[in-house]
């Protein structure tokens, strides 16, 4: 009886943990509805409990994979936020994230040294990623 009541408390103990933060991560929604407030405050937040070590380096990561694949629209809106926010870091962050992914994509997702040079070529890689004036 001893073990089980330890077992349940420590198990509410750090799901309660685990669930510290007031707002969960609804990427694609604020992304389609060009909710920029709520991106800023919740990748703010995010890097504040990394920073203070309240979020680990995993829970970071795994908060911004909804930007490795993107539409559109929320392109477009990712690309607005870090352009109109030139001292936001998660607004760089993310957008560098999907600019990585697209590049991987774009190459085969080979080492560099295994692409063929005319899928590594600058022009054809800044094409696939949706970057034009580079």
């Amino acid at each position: 009886m001893k073990t089980a009541t330890i077992v349940t408390l420590c198990i509410t103990v750090f799901g309660l943990l685990g669930c510290s933060h007031s707002k969960s991560n609804d990427t694609a929604s604020w992304l389609r509805d060009n909710d920029i407030e709520s991106l800023q405050t919740y990748f703010d937040d995010l890097q504040r409990r990394f920073t203070d070590g309240a979020a680990t380096e995993f829970e970071l990561r795994d908060n911004y994979r909804p930007f490795y694949q993107l539409d559109d629209l929320a392109v477009r809106h990712l690309r607005d936020w870090a352009e109109s926010s030139a001292e936001s870091y998660p607004a760089h962050l993310a957008f560098g994230i999907y600019l990585k992914k697209r590049a991987i994509a774009a190459r085969g997702g080979d080492y560099i040294a295994k692409t063929p040079r005319a899928r590594s070529s600058r022009p054809t890689c800044w094409s696939a990623i949706g970057i034009n004036n580079h």
